[in-house]
C-alpha cells in the first residue's frame, strides 16, 4: 500500500471515528431521561465511545505495520473536522431554558 493511500485512509478513518464519537455523544445526551440511572448510561457510553475511538487511532497508526506518527495526526485532523461538521448539522435549540443573569 502506498504511503499517500494509507495517509488518506487514516484521514477517512478519523472522519468516521469522529462521526461515531460525536453522534454517540449526542444520542447519549438526547436519551438521558429514559433511564433510571443516567450516570450509569453516561459512564458506559463514554467507555464504549472512547474505547472504539482509541482502537481506531491505534489501528490507523499501525495500518501498514510501521507505526508512522503522520497517520495519527491525519486521523486526529479528520476527527476534529468531523466534530465541526457534526456540531454544524446537529444543532438543537434547548427547550424551556431561559437565560438567567
Amino acid at each position: 500500500m502506498s504511503e499517500n493511500f494509507s495517509a488518506f485512509l487514516a484521514f477517512i478513518l478519523g472522519l468516521g471515528l469522529g462521526v461515531f464519537f460525536f453522534y454517540g455523544l449526542w444520542l447519549t445526551i438526547r436519551n438521558i431521561d429514559r433511564f433510571k440511572s443516567p450516570s450509569v448510561w453516561i459512564f458506559w457510553s463514554a467507555i464504549f465511545r472512547v474505547g472504539i475511538t482509541l482502537f481506531g487511532f491505534y489501528y490507523s497508526a499501525f495500518l501498514t505495520g510501521d507505526g508512522q506518527f503522520k497517520r495519527i495526526i491525519l486521523c486526529l485532523f479528520g476527527f476534529l473536522i468531523s466534530r465541526f461538521i457534526m456540531t454544524r448539522y446537529i444543532h438543537v435549540k434547548p427547550k424551556g431554558i431561559s437565560h438567567v443573569p
